[in-house]
């Protein structure tokens, strides 16, 4: 198990482009870059931690997460996604 290591950038002049975006954008209608509410979405925290589930249920995950993301990623592209 490694530390989920997540890049801090500062919240308040994303959302405040993300706000001057949406603004200049909406004339034209075209989809803004970025949004508010895109740049809150990515300021909450979305790692997951397992260690209550191994502890009280005896959980063992079968995959790996570099082995999952990359079974992830093979799949999203051959979707079409990536």
């Amino acid at each position: 198990d490694r530390p989920v290591r997540t890049p801090h950038l500062p919240f308040w002049p994303l959302w405040l482009a993300g706000h001057a975006f949406e603004k200049a954008c909406k004339p034209l209608r075209i989809t803004p870059p970025i949004f508010p509410r895109r740049v809150d979405w990515y300021r909450q925290n979305r790692a997951f931690d397992i260690s209550r589930a191994k502890n009280e249920i005896g959980y063992n995950p079968s995959v790996g997460l570099d082995q999952g993301l990359r079974a992830t990623a093979l799949w999203y592209e051959s979707e079409g996604y990536l």
